[in-house]
């Protein structure tokens, strides 16, 4: 793909205030794109594509009485890309199957933004020894039932095995959360990120970025950031120690 030297982007949601936010977030976070029109419903977006050339959109998915899947169909053979930045959380699929770049949940964050951000020059070829995706920063699909999110795998505190399934509890949107996934624990630790990830017992994987302190009394256990505590199988502890590179004196 021929490299650009800026992108051009068009902005889609029913509330202003949200478009204006973004604008900003995308000014001065993100110098290779350009605002070159924004609208709030999807006759606006109609009609952008009809009159303004442009390389990628961020959409809003439910506005007001419409649904930016209503036009799905007409975006079949769309020549730009897509970000979704919604407050809903249930049309990770459908983002899937129109092959959206990202999945950005409102609030927004700076650093979503940013995550963002990664992804859009790399996918236009610019800058690509800076655009990186660290392993903190990758996404993964987890589906809950009919509910599906794109997490970022560095805002999962742990998971916690419960027999044949796992507890995944993680940051978003300012807030911990909780979901039941229908995949044991031995199979998440395989998928999951190893320079992010350890097994420190049999029931629990940690993010080793969440660890807050690492505390001995008849035996070791992790602090997580949360505050919750989480127990070290006495056979790990010696090679959890070495992999975070903890220092001498809590050994």
């Amino acid at each position: 793909m021929k490299k650009k030297t800026v992108i051009k982007a068009v902005i889609i949601d029913d509330e202003p205030g949200c478009v204006s936010y973004l604008s900003m977030l995308l000014n001065e976070l993100c110098p290779e794109i350009k605002i070159v029109a924004t609208g709030n419903s999807n006759i606006d977006l109609l009609n952008i594509i009809n009159e303004t050339d442009f390389d990628i959109a961020f959409l809003d998915i439910q506005l007001v009485s419409e649904n930016i899947f209503d036009i799905a169909a007409s975006l079949e053979n769309q020549k730009f890309k897509i970000v979704f930045v919604t407050a809903f959380d249930t049309y990770a699929l459908q983002a899937i199957k129109i092959e959206a770049i990202d999945y950005i949940l409102k609030p927004l964050q700076q650093d979503e933004i940013l995550n963002c951000y990664k992804r859009i020059l790399k996918a236009y070829s610019l800058s690509p020894e800076h655009t990186e995706v660290h392993p903190e920063d990758a996404k993964i699909l987890v589906r809950q039932g009919d509910k599906c999110l794109f997490i970022s795998q560095g805002d999962i505190l742990y998971l916690k095995a419960r027999g044949s399934y796992t507890d995944i509890i993680f940051h978003m949107a300012g807030q911990i959360k909780t979901m039941t996934l229908c995949k044991p624990l031995g199979i998440l630790e395989e998928e999951y990120n190893k320079r992010l990830f350890y097994r420190i017992h049999k029931s629990f994987l940690i993010n080793v970025k969440k660890v807050l302190n690492v505390i001995k009394t008849d035996i070791y256990n992790i602090k997580m950031i949360n505050g919750e505590m989480i127990p070290v199988a006495q056979r790990r502890v010696k090679e959890f120690l070495s992999f975070i590179r903890q220092p001498d004196e809590i050994l």
